[in-house]
């Protein structure tokens, strides 16, 4: 008999590549569903949740994915070995092993670590455990990032971020594509947003920031959706819009991704909306500008942190 509960344990699937390979591991733990992914360059202490989090050089990255353990499981690890497999011909790919972890222990790990953080220019990401006293015009994000890989502390989301509380108007509509743990839909709803649609792939992302849209008391202007099309978000937006389109679009995703959603996003934007495309890296910058202006956009600005970069995007 199925059921919808949540696992109450995980299987922690850790694999070894580099930085060249990163991206097309990543492809393939997506392709079959896993419920996160987590990246670590091996001389760094640092893990990012969606990838390639990576720097340019060629170096070994450990990267982690989770899945329930469930009675599927070992069909689903069988699925993604064998291609894992096909890949490991192309570039060396090493398996690690694998972990069970339970969701409470996953928990209570994040707890020694995540602690109120800044980002952007006035928003304070604060863990649901933490006491936090708002300064000056400060906006304060509740936060339990669960097994979404969300913290907001990631280069990524603070450009997107960043980019985001310049741009966004009152009664604006936005599209959150990618929404992880719902940082910046929050945000968003907080500065004036008059409507927000999040979406993600990921069925524990969706879960964890519906959680935290209630939390943060922004439900009644966030709606999230488990979906991977920005086609499927216009259908989420209220009807009493004249015309329904969006008027911001942020996609803290990939080169790849963004590339591959390029049409859709065009297609969802009003005329003059904006899109901000972060979780790009500094060597694909070149690529990605060019197929956006080759595609309906107009590029109005490049933003950077090390080696991330984020565009901002008007529709011709």
């Amino acid at each position: 008999m199925e059921t919808n509960e949540r696992p109450q344990s995980w299987v922690e699937i850790s694999l070894e590549g580099d930085t060249e390979s990163t991206e097309a591991i990543c492809e393939v733990f997506q392709k079959h569903g896993t419920s996160g992914i987590s990246i670590e360059e091996l001389s760094s202490s640092e893990e990012f949740r969606v990838g390639p989090q990576s720097i340019i050089s060629n170096k070994p990255v450990l990267i982690k994915a989770y899945i329930p353990d469930d009675r599927h499981s070992n069909t689903l690890k069988q699925n993604i070995y064998s291609d894992i497999d096909y890949l490991s011909m192309i570039r060396p790919i090493k398996k690690i092993g694998e972990t069970i972890i339970q969701e409470t222990d996953w928990a209570e790990n994040w707890k020694k670590f995540f602690h109120a953080n800044k980002i952007g220019d006035n928003v304070v990401i604060v863990p649901t455990w933490e006491e936090y006293k708002a300064k000056n015009a400060e906006t304060v994000i509740k936060l339990d990032p669960g097994m979404a890989f969300g913290t907001g502390l990631h280069p990524t989301t603070q450009l997107c971020l960043s980019q985001a509380e310049k741009l966004i108007s009152d009664n604006n509509t936005v599209l959150d594509f990618g929404v992880g743990s719902g940082i910046l839909s929050i945000a968003l709803a907080q500065l004036g947003a008059k409507e927000i649609i999040g979406i993600d792939i990921d069925p524990v992302a969706v879960k964890i920031a519906r959680n935290n849209i209630v939390l943060n008391n922004v439900s009644n202007i966030v709606k999230i959706a488990e979906s991977s099309s920005p086609l499927d978000a216009i259908d989420l937006l209220d009807s009493k819009h004249e015309e329904k389109a969006f008027d911001l679009i942020l996609a803290n995703v990939t080169t790849n991704v963004l590339i591959n959603k390029c049409s859709e996003f065009l297609e969802v934007l009003h005329m003059g909306g904006i899109l901000i495309g972060s979780g790009i890296l500094q060597e694909q910058m070149t690529e990605i500008s060019y197929f956006f202006m080759d595609n309906g956009f107009r590029l109005m600005d490049v933003v950077s942190d090390g080696d991330w970069r984020a565009i901002i995007m008007k529709k011709l």
